[in-house]
């Protein structure tokens, strides 16, 4: 008997449950392809890619032996960028996972993304470089675009592009020109208990402990909206109408850290995950929890929903990954 499952909506969210589960070492991103009919995983070991359905032996394994830490799909599926920390953007066919091309820099390539039309690709580098790649013209362009790790990647629209990193920045850029439109900063004070100690000082003599940044953990996009997860358990809103980051909301997400997000297709729908091990599903018009999973048994690194809203899947810390849905 063919299983059949509910949209994902405001409605039947709360009625999530798990479906199925593999286990995979090292998760660092999952992927819907474009049209919603594959599924890919990037590990510590490489990619893995189902074309027909979650489950089992998966359909083409592309193996690595540096870590794979984000994966992109291309507009029209025929193609995923893989960043490895080899120093390689990779470029590999949704035939197989075989090797198109690769591009090469002097350090980590941490994240990557494909733009709507498929003709640049933009990757962050663990020095906070930022590159981007024509893929039709074979060159690039860089950037010195933050003092630490580009942790996230995200095109806003066709032209404009949000990179989030370690050293507390959101930038959001103009593509073309690599010009910053706009950014800002978080930052959170220090532990005076344990600056005090680090420094061999009483803690009513060690003054004011320093600002240190507040780490962009990732970004979610719908339309002229992102959120933004923080290390601190922030999830906040921002407005992108004006070309601007204006904070409309904040959503006080998960006790230790936010490591995750993901907005459904029509953008009604937010899951994050957290280093508190769950998953939250919020309204995102009335910022109300709707439901919270509390299935994983470490952090829950990477979620997305896929193209149709069918499903949702999640990756975390404990090397599980889980289908979530449903069941009609």
């Amino acid at each position: 008997m063919v299983m059949a499952f509910h949209t994902l909506n405001l409605t039947t969210a709360p009625h999530i449950a798990e479906i199925s589960g593999e286990t995979c070492g090292f998760i660092t991103r999952v992927a819907w392809s474009p049209s919603g009919g594959a599924l890919a995983v990037g590990y510590g070991g490489g990619v893995m890619l189902w074309k027909g359905g979650f489950g089992g032996k998966p359909d083409a394994h592309f193996k690595h032996a540096a870590p794979i830490r984000d994966i992109a799909f291309s507009p029209d599926g025929k193609w995923l960028a893989a960043a490895s920390g080899d120093t390689n953007v990779y470029i590999l066919d949704t035939l197989g996972l075989n090797i198109i091309t690769s591009f090469q820099a002097a350090d980590s390539a941490d994240c990557v993304t494909v733009s709507p039309d498929g003709q640049l690709l933009i990757a962050g580098y663990a020095s906070g470089l930022l590159r981007r790649f024509d893929l039709k013209a074979r060159k690039h362009a860089d950037a010195a675009a933050h003092q630490a790790e580009i942790s996230r990647l995200v095109f806003s629209m066709p032209t404009r592009l949000l990179s989030g990193s370690r050293d507390g920045t959101l930038k959001l850029w103009e593509v073309d020109s690599f010009n910053v439109i706009d950014s800002l900063q978080r930052v959170a004070e220090m532990d005076r208990a344990l600056w005090a100690s680090v420094n061999k000082l009483q803690e009513n003599d060690a003054g004011s402990p320093p600002l240190r940044p507040v780490w962009v953990k990732d970004i979610a996009i719908d339309q002229d909206q992102a959120a933004v997860a923080w290390k601190d358990g922030t999830i906040v809103l921002y407005s992108l109408a004006e070309h601007t980051l204006s904070q409309t909301h904040s959503l006080e997400g998960h006790k230790g850290g936010v490591d995750s997000l993901t907005f459904s297709s029509d953008g009604r729908l937010l899951a994050s995950g957290g280093r508190d091990h769950q998953i939250k599903l919020w309204d995102v018009s009335s910022r109300s929890l709707l439901t919270t999973l509390a299935s994983h048994r470490k952090p829950v690194l990477t979620l997305a929903f896929a193209v149709n809203d069918l499903f949702l899947i999640s990756g975390g810390g404990d090397n599980a990954l889980k289908l979530w849905g449903v069941e009609r």
